[in-house]
């Protein structure tokens, strides 16, 4: 998935509207956006809307630490839920009891394709066990990174450029490497109509290796889409090294100077990657 939006389980309206924003998902969240007082009253109104609509949906449970989170899974079993996001994740036992729900219920009702599981990392204890939360199931394609909760835990302001904050994502990203799955999301940026900002923000998180960046308003899902695609000019330039490096391999040569730079295999292998890449989108 490349571009998905938050919207309150409560807002049904604000819901089903996103689908007309070209995003690949949509987060029906059960958490954040809902308080106590109003769990239940969400939980009917997500599975309502899951089941009315078949659309990849993506659901938002409560943590595991809270007494809501089996009644949000329970609820939101149904063929259109594609993914299941999962808040607060601090151990790979976590998401291994999700996945033997799961599975338990996938065996009573087969479907096509499995209920992914998308981890929000948003501790220190989160961090440091991110590989085996990633490898804890093959359900886990992804994690995602919870800037805001990430900085609560450890008493300092939320800063989306601050150093702290950076270093963490590195190390998501290459723990993700490491556990064999692919690169992380990183959370929204909370600045509703600060599109210089954004922009900035997603440019860091691609710099830094992440997949995408997900939104939490309309105005957000363009300037996602387009910081984490290929520009037009870069997807020109991956076309060019890899024929000019082709052609150099049927002559037995496999390191080369395209316009001023060394091209050898990794840069080829590159290159391939962001023509795949802009292929998909």
């Amino acid at each position: 998935m490349t571009c998905l939006m938050f919207a309150p389980a409560l807002r049904g309206d604000r819901a089903l509207k996103a689908w007309s924003h070209a995003v690949d998902s949509v987060i029906l969240d059960l958490e954040d956006a809902v308080p106590a007082d109003r769990k239940v009253a969400a939980r009917a109104a997500m599975a309502a809307l899951v089941a009315a609509q078949a659309r990849p949906w993506t659901v938002r449970i409560n943590d595991l630490a809270t007494p809501w989170w089996r009644d949000d899974l329970a609820a939101a079993l149904h063929p259109n839920l594609a993914w299941v996001m999962v808040p607060k994740t601090q151990s790979a036992d976590m998401i291994r009891t999700l996945d033997d729900i799961l599975t338990a219920h996938e065996t009573a009702s087969p479907r096509p394709e499995p209920i992914r599981l998308l981890p929000i990392i948003e501790s220190v204890q989160g961090l440091a066990a991110a590989r085996a939360i990633a490898a804890a199931s093959p359900r886990v394609t992804a994690l995602t990174f919870g800037e805001g909760d990430f900085s609560l835990d450890l008493g300092m302001d939320w800063d989306p450029f601050g150093t702290t904050i950076t270093v963490a994502k590195v190390q998501l990203v290459l723990e993700s490497r490491l556990a064999g799955i692919g690169p992380p999301h990183a959370g929204a940026y909370p600045k509703l109509h600060d599109a210089e900002g954004l922009e900035k923000s997603c440019e860091l998180a691609r710099g830094l290796g992440f997949a995408t960046k997900h939104c939490i308003h309309p105005e957000q899902i363009p300037v996602v889409r387009r910081a984490f695609a290929p520009t037009p000019a870069a997807v020109a330039r991956a076309g060019e090294i890899v024929a000019r490096f082709e052609v150099a391999l049927a002559d037995g040569v496999a390191a080369i100077d395209v316009g001023g730079m060394f091209v050898d295999y990794p840069v080829y292998r590159r290159a391939q990657q962001t023509l795949a890449d802009a292929q998909g989108r």
